[in-house]
Parts: structure tokens; sequence; C-alpha cells
């Protein structure tokens, strides 16, 4: 088991994947899903890449902060738009 590795946390053992085997899966997976969508979808390699590409983006500025928004502050924006 070479992408597992054993914890243990209050007294109990269990088996955790790697970091390795976790990406392993998850670009298996994107293969798969790419795949999937070649066959039943009419997308070609360049609209399939520029998807991926914009949720790569996507994903980026979440992670960094930029598309946080507070739920507070556009409630109160909605009541502006609407108000008479």
């Amino acid at each position: 088991m070479p992408n597992l590795a054993e914890t243990h946390q209050n007294g109990a053992s269990f088996c955790v994947m790697k970091l390795s085997g976790q990406l392993e899966c998850f670009c298996g997976d994107i293969e798969k899903l790419v795949a999937r969508y070649q066959e039943e979808f009419d997308l070609d390699d360049a609209t399939l890449i520029g998807g991926l590409q914009m949720y790569s983006c996507l994903m980026s500025l979440q992670a960094l902060g930029y598309l946080l928004e507070d739920e507070d502050e556009d409630e109160d924006d909605e009541e502006e738009d609407y108000s008479v």
C-alpha cells in the first residue's frame, strides 16, 4: 500500500491516502470526465480546455479570497435596488 499512510488519533489507528495518491485519483477522475464529455457532447478540445482553464482561474481566485461575498451586504444592495 504505497499510497497509504497510517495515522494515529485519540488512540485509534486508521489509514489515510497520501497526497500523491490523492492527486493520482483526482487526475484520473478528470481524465475520465473529459473523455466522457468528448463522447457525449459536441465539444472540441479547445472548448474543453477553455472550460478547465476558467474553472482553474475561479478556484485560484476563491483560494486567494477574492470571491468572498458578505451575505448581509448583498441583502442591503437588494433592498436599495427595489425601494421606492
